[in-house]
């Protein structure tokens, strides 16, 4: 709405007292032609209604947008530009056929001049559809046009949108709609990219046919003061904007064409996409240890400056498989943006493809990876890691060591990988527990460092995927009448699969020990997140690190007794959803 308000603004204010002048000449609109003339945003489409904002004036500007080859717009009389025609319905196709005539397929096209622009590609359809209950209104843009610049629909960016090579949404292509004019007039345009639009215009040798048909009256009344008679034709020096003018008491009416052109030739635009590749492909130095924590010095992550350490036994590269080693805190932007990112415990995703292939954490908490992999981040990416690059505190994991450099299948124990295969593949199928997202399980890592808000995180969600899951009402039904008598609303599903398994197991001591890594995690819950917790915390803090050692290695015991637990719960009560 703000750049409808923008556009109403630039098109139909005034700035002097003679409003007679204001409504012939209409200086806004040839303002707004030099603005897109000349900007970096283009208007693909718009229809922008009068305002009752009087301060603006009384207007209505559409504007339409057509690429024509250069071929076809040098056969049209200069002269006869301006005479542009777009039919209901313009660029759509319609199925068509009757008792006499076969089934075929029709298509209204744009008139320039005396010519039909059958090679012409519209590039917005405004479209409406009285079936949808809201937002009857919507546009659609040509499919080559998205399909080259690898466009999507994103609804939340209410445009067309593409990852960049950092892998961030950037929107090419935007859509404002304004339904909320007193005058019930619905405004909406269209606006795409300079730099994209030109692109494509110079890939498809064409350029882009902007037409605007502009009315400026001073009273609402008024608001289509034209004629058949045309009062005069402008037609600029360059031949790349004219118009027909129609002026009257009640007003004036602009009717034209602007021409916009690439300012770039194919050999320009190719060179640059390949500067552009390059700049991305670049490499970045690191400091680098071995396999058992020693520093060796510096090298570039470009593959060509390395060797294959299977293969090339000779060469004084260093190996692609060189230890590099971060601080911890490397791993927090990717945890700290789960939409966008997946930590899993060995590798990164980013919008679910891969962004680093291997990392591991070593005994001094330090994560590693190699050489060769830090090659295959972007530039960015690879200066985002340099600066938490630091000297070997100790060599690579246990496990790095024999799935990466020994090639051996990693079949060694993981607290929380083996929790999430439980609950994505396993409990989904039980009718105690409520199935979770994957966009929750796939928030869910281990602590990094020592920070406690990641520790705080962690107990959160490992709180949602589990406690929060389990189905109270089962295991209140499978109690049958509890054999305590105090007051039973207070209880939670912890407190009733505990009465369910003394119901089924007989033995107090079993259901008390099934149900304490259960209680454990709420406790712990409840008491990081408590708003009056004040000296608590640390005391709390204290003694989980005196036990565990680190946020990493609670984490992980607290996993993995939760697994163990699950399962036996799972042995109890193995039915099947729904049976």
């Amino acid at each position: 709405m703000i750049i409808i308000d923008e556009i109403r603004r630039q098109v139909f204010s005034h700035d002097c007292d003679d409003l007679e002048h204001i409504w012939a000449q209409q200086p806004g609109l040839i303002r707004f032609l030099d603005s897109q003339a000349q900007g970096e945003r283009i208007v693909l489409f718009a229809e922008v209604r009068d305002s009752e904002d009087r301060s603006i004036g009384y207007g209505r500007l559409w504007v339409w947008t057509v690429l024509v080859s250069k071929d076809t717009l040098a056969s049209i009389n200069a002269a006869d530009l301006y005479k542009w025609e777009n039919p209901h319905e313009c660029g759509m196709s319609r199925l068509w056929g009757d008792e006499e005539n076969p089934i075929s397929i029709s298509k209204d096209h744009f008139k320039l001049g005396d010519r039909l622009l059958t090679d012409g590609q519209q590039l917005v359809y405004p479209r409406t559809f009285r079936g949808r209950i809201r937002h009857k209104d919507y546009c659609e843009i040509a499919q080559p046009l998205l399909q080259a610049h690898r466009l999507h629909w994103t609804p939340e960016q209410k445009g067309w949108c593409r990852l960049n090579e950092d892998r961030d949404v950037e929107k090419v292509i935007s859509w404002y709609i304004d339904r909320s004019d007193k005058s019930k007039c619905r405004s909406q345009c269209v606006i795409m990219d300079r730099e994209a639009l030109e692109r494509y215009m110079t890939a498809t040798d064409t350029v882009l046919v902007q037409m605007f048909d502009s009315v400026l009256s001073p009273s609402p009344a008024n608001k289509s003061p034209v004629t058949d008679q045309v009062d005069d034709v402008v037609l600029d020096d360059t031949l790349e904007r004219c118009f027909e003018r129609h002026v009257k008491e009640c007003g004036s009416c602009y009717r034209g064409i602007q021409i916009i052109a690439s300012r770039y030739s194919a050999k320009e635009l190719g060179k640059k996409m390949d500067t552009e590749r390059h700049l991305i492909r670049r490499y970045e130095t690191f400091l680098v240890g071995n396999i058992k924590g020693e520093t060796i010095g510096r090298a570039s992550s470009d593959p060509k400056a390395l060797k294959n350490p299977y293969y090339d036994t000779t060469s004084d590269k260093p190996s692609e498989l060189s230890p590099v080693y971060f601080r911890p805190d490397v791993l927090v932007k990717y945890k700290a943006d789960p939409d966008k990112y997946k930590l899993t415990p060995r590798q990164i995703f980013c919008r679910g493809a891969l962004l680093l292939q291997t990392y591991n954490i070593n005994k001094a908490g330090q994560v590693v990876t190699y050489l060769y992999y830090l090659g295959r981040l972007s530039y960015k990416e690879q200066l985002y890691w340099k600066h938490f690059n630091e000297r070997p505190k100790a060599g690579i994991s246990g496990e790095a060591f024999r799935t990466d450099i020994m090639g051996v299948p990693s079949d060694g124990p993981d607290a929380l990988r083996d929790l999430r295969n439980l609950v994505e593949k396993r409990l989904e199928h039980v009718e105690w527990y409520r199935p979770v997202s994957t966009d929750l399980l796939d928030q869910l890592s281990l602590p990094i460092s020592d920070s406690r808000k990641q520790w705080d995180d962690t107990i959160g969600l490992l709180h949602k995927i589990v406690n929060e899951r389990l189905d109270s009402s089962f295991f209140r039904h499978a109690a049958g009448t509890p054999r305590n008598k105090t007051d039973q609303r207070t209880w939670g599903s912890i407190r009733w699969m505990e009465e369910a398994l003394l119901t089924a197991e007989g033995d107090k001591g079993l259901a008390r020990e099934v149900t304490k890594p259960f209680r454990d995690l709420q406790e712990l819950r409840n008491k990081l997140y408590a708003h009056d917790s004040g000296s608590k915390k640390p005391v709390l803090y204290e003694s989980l690190l005196r036990e565990h050692g680190t946020p990493r290695k609670h984490v992980e015991d607290l996993c993995e007794r939760l697994r163990i637990y699950l399962e036996l719960l799972m042995e109890r009560w193995p039915g099947d959803r729904g049976e």
